[in-house]
């Protein structure tokens, strides 16, 4: 099986669980068993915990070896975001928080449904009010004895009314 296949097989058990309550519980639960019956690869003697993340906390995971590499590029992106005159990295009501998997604990971030919108977001879509757009977009792909993927999607929309409404894609794969 490929890392693309790994990949693929992981998205969709996390779009079944946007779909589907119960899978999601047991997901939760019991995440190993599940990855496993799932068919995604899972580490001997690792435990795995699922975070649920609120729609506006988003969650770095870094790696447990050689993490001064993740920690140098999720630094560079932002400094390039700062340098390229956009001075929000993190916006107002947005909460970036950071775990680190350990020898024996690998953490797997389960974020909101991309079909749950915030209010201001629901204004956004009814056309309510005049509206200003920015992104920054992250991303990083760090290989370093184990592969780490990190994407950070950041898209900021204001309304005339001072509402603000952040949505954050933030998806960290660790497989060692």
């Amino acid at each position: 099986m490929t890392e693309k296949d790994v990949q693929v097989l992981y998205g969709e058990l996390i779009a079944k669980c946007w779909e589907d309550d119960a899978f999601k519980a047991k997901f939760i639960a019991n995440p190993g068993e599940v990855m496993e019956e799932f068919g995604v690869p899972i580490e001997e003697g690792v435990e795995y915990k699922v975070i649920e993340a609120p729609k506006m906390v988003k969650y770095i995971v870094l790696p447990h070896k050689k993490v001064a590499e993740s920690v140098k590029a999720i630094s560079k992106m932002m400094l390039a975001a700062v340098e390229s005159e956009q001075q929000t990295v993190v916006p107002e009501g947005v909460e970036f928080r950071i775990v680190q998997n350990t020898e024996d604990t690998r953490y797997i971030v389960l974020h909101p449904s991309p079909d749950t919108l915030t209010a201001a977001e629901l204004d956004l879509v009814a056309g309510g009010g005049k509206n200003s757009v920015s992104n920054i977009n992250y991303g990083v792909n760090v290989n370093i004895g184990t592969n780490v993927e990190l994407a950070v999607n950041v898209t900021t929309v204001a309304s005339a009314a001072e509402a603000a409404a952040v949505v954050v894609v933030v998806g960290a794969i660790v497989f060692i």
